[in-house]
């Protein structure tokens, strides 16, 4: 029988540079802990971002058996926090913030019932129309009532005082410029707030800042874990610490590995200070992953000579060597060199972009329309980091409700039975001159002749005299159903005044979405991701794209603003550029505007 074997407190810092392979040293000392006796609810490995826990939850599965309900306690701090809290407590939808913009200004004797409240959000998710003059006007106030929002979060997550409001009041006055929020005035962010949390109390929402704040309260009692693991921690931000201190603080030894890379920090505007995670103490020696099984020693000499603009003041220094070659599972010894290679236009690459792995990455959204342009006229299929989604977290170019009508197209064509609500998404998409029916009639929920829970086969279909006699399902989709640009993925471009649409009509949408299905008709298989620099942290490919080109405002905080945040644009290149495991593409287009620049430390003289 196994045994726990005594441990006293620990506390032990790790710090991993790219590729250094932190998670699998994380799963190590886990497996240790095990062997030792402790029981797997005994532990918890918990993480800033989902993708990190994501990724913690596959490997525990496959290498240590894990079973779903084993899984709970390898999450992010949010699902964790989540879980303490009232089951009937929602998380905030933008039907929601939407009826909140509304209500704003509303004496709160006026507000609805909860009950009515519930009927009205269904109505909201499934609007008929969105473009109306008032809906436009509804929406320019929606967006200032998200920098409202987010200020308010902001400085709940500095945790400054005990006091919410205290705390959001010391970021408006001290930190505020910093993130442009000069329209506000203190007493109407005052007033936003305070009804705001009573809005939450009526209709039983929270946020993801509530997640957090409301587990600080002294009936919620959180689980006493003996090992825990806390990954990304140069991501937290103060509040999320408070969280964590809780946990610490639970009777009993605890072993407590903080594993992180301070070099890798670039959630500032979510409060996150790598100083945070540097300044903690540990009762052991850091512990540094000495070899990288990522980086070649070009991309590894390149990316050191950008961090090394932070003074080690305010940073740890750290020593790790380059990747060396495998063969046939064994390590040669042999440095990987690795190449970087300068482009100015996306068709210089010379690779086919469907073999092997691809990241493309820039520093703001803008600059991503120049990947995915290419991608488009190249008929390609890309995915990205989702903000919401699916349990992977990826969004696709081609969307899911594609997919998902395809699906019931062929369901229908192989005489299986599917939902009268997915007949009718399917007639809204068949195009007109092929149906006796009208459109309006037969949106779901609403159709006479499709109850949305029962199922219908293509023979109910033709029995109905749905469709005119041109109309068949023994030919191919593409000849009946049309889609536009709700089904792909939304993007524009605006330089010298003119504005550049991803996809310029449905036409060419519909074009994309066939040859793409062509290839593959699951629409899912891409091994190319897009997305800004912060949306791939934590990924690596063979090959990574970097745009060099950096907006005016980053590029303010990197010569102007603060030294906090020129450190943390000097932090966003590092992360870029160690990205890759083989070829580092640096791509340096024209600049759209006279406010931009290229980033200086990204310059081809560092590597030549």
């Amino acid at each position: 029988m196994k045994k726990i074997v005594p441990d006293l407190h620990n506390v032990i810092k790790i710090f991993g540079p790219p590729g250094t392979g932190k998670t699998t040293r994380l799963l190590k000392i886990m497996k240790e802990k095990l062997d030792y006796g402790y029981s797997k609810d005994q532990i918890c490995l918990v993480g800033y971002a989902r993708a990190t826990a994501i990724t913690l939850q596959d490997r525990c599965q496959k290498e240590f058996n894990f079973n779903e309900d084993e899984l709970g306690s390898i999450r992010t701090i949010h699902s964790l926090c989540k879980e303490r809290l009232p089951k009937y407590l929602k998380l905030l939808s933008s039907s929601d913030t939407k009826y909140f913009n509304r209500v704003l200004n509303m004496p709160k004797s006026e507000w609805i019932s909860k009950e009515e409240y519930e009927t009205l959000k269904r109505q909201e998710d499934d609007p008929e129309e969105d473009n109306d003059e008032k809906k436009e006007e509804e929406r320019a106030e929606r967006k200032f009532l998200y920098n409202k929002l987010d200020l308010i979060n902001k400085g709940i997550s500095t945790y400054a005082k005990e006091s919410p409001w205290l705390s959001i009041k010391y970021y408006f006055e001290n930190l505020q410029e910093n993130y442009q929020f000069n329209n506000i005035h203190l007493d109407d962010l005052e007033f936003t707030y305070n009804t705001y949390k009573d809005y939450k109390k009526a209709y039983g929402i929270i946020d993801f800042t509530d997640m957090l704040a409301l587990t600080l309260e002294p009936d919620i009692v959180l689980p006493n874990y003996q090992v825990l693991f806390v990954d990304e921690c140069q991501d937290l931000n103060p509040l999320m610490w408070k969280v964590l201190d809780k946990i610490f603080k639970r009777k009993g030894d605890k072993q407590i590995y903080l594993a992180g890379d301070d070099d890798q920090s670039i959630y500032g505007f979510n409060c996150a200070d790598p100083d945070t995670f540097l300044n903690r103490k540990g009762t052991h020696p850091d512990v540094t992953l000495p070899k990288s099984f990522r980086l070649p020693k070009k991309i590894k000499d390149f990316s050191q000579s950008i961090i090394r603009e932070i003074s080690s003041k305010f940073r740890k220094d750290k020593t790790f060597t380059s990747k060396t070659r495998i063969i046939n599972g064994k390590d040669t010894g042999e440095i990987v060199q690795g190449e970087i290679i300068d482009i100015f236009g996306l068709d210089e690459i010379q690779k086919d972009l469907l073999k092997e792995d691809w990241i493309m990455c820039a520093r703001t959204g803008a600059w991503t329309f120049n990947f995915k342009k290419h991608l488009v006229e190249k008929n390609i299929l890309w995915k990205s980091k989702a903000t919401v989604g699916d349990k992977r977290g990826l969004n696709y170019s081609i969307k899911d409700k594609v997919r998902n009508t395809l699906l019931t197209w062929t369901n229908l064509k192989e005489g299986h039975g599917v939902e009268g609500r997915e007949v009718c998404d399917l007639i809204q998409l068949i195009s007109s001159k092929f149906l006796n029916i009208i459109k309006k009639e037969h949106k779901k929920n609403k159709s006479k002749m499709f109850l949305s829970d029962l199922s219908y086969t293509r023979d109910d279909l033709l029995s109905k005299n749905v469709f005119k006699k041109e109309f068949s399902f023994d030919k191919d989709w593409f000849n009946f159903i049309f889609f536009n640009q709700e089904h792909v993925s939304e993007s524009s471009r605006s330089r010298k005044g003119t504005t550049t649409h991803l996809f310029s009509d449905s036409e060419e949408v519909q074009n994309y979405i066939v040859e793409v299905w062509k290839k593959d008709p699951t629409l899912q298989k891409t091994n190319i991701t897009i997305g800004t620099i912060h949306s791939v942290k934590g990924k690596e490919a063979t090959n990574v794209v970097v745009c060099d080109v950096w907006s005016s405002l980053c590029m303010h905080n990197f010569k102007n603003s603060t030294p906090f945040f020129r450190r943390e644009e000097i932090r966003c290149s590092y992360v870029g550029v160690t990205r890759s495991k083989r070829t580092l593409y640096m791509y340096r287009p024209a600049c759209n505007s006279k406010y931009e620049d290229h980033f200086p430390l990204l310059e081809s003289e560092k590597y030549e």
